[in-house]
This record gives C-alpha cells, sequence and structure tokens, in this order.
C-alpha cells in the first residue's frame, strides 16, 4: 500500500523574566510548547482479497498508531543551582489497525484509543559544581490510559502507558 504522512513540528521557548530584564534577582521562567500536528493517511491499497469491497478498504483511513498531534507544553522556573518544571502532555486517538476500526474486538488487539494528557513534574539542583540531585513525578495525576494494542507477547490486549512513577538521582560528573 501508499500512504502519506504531511505534517508540521514547532518548538517555541520564551523566558519571559529576562524580556523585561537581563539579571534578577527572583531567578528567571521559562515557558515553552513542542508540537507536532500529522495527518497519516493511506492513498493506496493493493490487496486483491478486498479491491471490489468497500466496506474493507483501507484508502484515505489514517494510518495506524498515528496520532493526529502531540503537544507538549511546560515551564521551568531558574533560581541559581536550582531548577523545577512541570510540563503537560496531550497526546492524539489512534487507531490500532489500518481499517480504522472503532469499537475493540472480543480479544483486544485492534480498535481506538483514546488521547490522554498527563503532567510530569521533575527538580534539579547543583551543588560542588560537579554534582547534582534529581527528582520527580511522571503522571502526576496517575492517569489510566494505553499506548498501543497487542496481537502477541505480552498480550494480546491493550498495553498501559505507565501509571505515576517517582524518581531520584545523584549524579556527578568529572
Amino acid at each position: 500500500g501508499t500512504s502519506q504522512s504531511i505534517g508540521i513540528e514547532s518548538y517555541i521557548e520564551v523566558d519571559v523574566v529576562k524580556m523585561f530584564t537581563k539579571k534578577s534577582k527572583i531567578g528567571s521562567l521559562s515557558l515553552f510548547a513542542s508540537n507536532a500536528f500529522i495527518e497519516a493517511k493511506y492513498l493506496k491499497w493493493n490487496n486483491p482479497a478486498i479491491a471490489n469491497d468497500p466496506a474493507k478498504s483501507i484508502e484515505n483511513k489514517r494510518v495506524e498508531n498515528a496520532p493526529q498531534y502531540i503537544n507538549r507544553f511546560g515551564a521551568t522556573y531558574y533560581l541559581n543551582q536550582f531548577s523545577g518544571t512541570v510540563q503537560l502532555n496531550s497526546i492524539g486517538d489512534v487507531f490500532t489497525d489500518a481499517a480504522n476500526t472503532e469499537q475493540p474486538n472480543s480479544t483486544g488487539t485492534i480498535g481506538k484509543l483514546s488521547g490522554y494528557q498527563i503532567i510530569d513534574v521533575s527538580l534539579s539542583y547543583k551543588f560542588m559544581e560537579r554534582y547534582n540531585l534529581k527528582a520527580g513525578v511522571n503522571n502526576l495525576t496517575d492517569v489510566k490510559y494505553a499506548t498501543r494494542r497487542a496481537g502477541g507477547y505480552p498480550g494480546p490486549g491493550i498495553m498501559p502507558g505507565n501509571g505515576r512513577t517517582l524518581y531520584i538521582s545523584v549524579g556527578a560528573s568529572f
């Protein structure tokens, strides 16, 4: 078959404190947005078994596992050696098969997956020039979502996204 993917990706970041002053005693605040908008469709499908059956044709249907948008919005606050970031991730819905089946089948291997939004938070502190301490929470609100479907191992069925995850790390550079 033949598919076509057309889209646009963008990234913009603005430090709202530095827009007004070069040196600030209160730190700085950077706002950012990373966006992707994608139109992925099948143009042609050469399958003789379904060539004369318009109900099974996948022409002009969305490519499976291709969301129409992926957006990430966030803010990072910096003060001396400290930084903290909050990020909202918003992913559009996807079809998990080329026929764009809406309802899942009995084994859960096909069917539309809803889009989702999750929030991540991270903190970082640099000390003694070479060391850092980082901590964060991914999926802060513990949203339940699915990322894909599997027909075999470890399935069949829905593959859930990660629940709330906490992490702490200590780093050093030499």
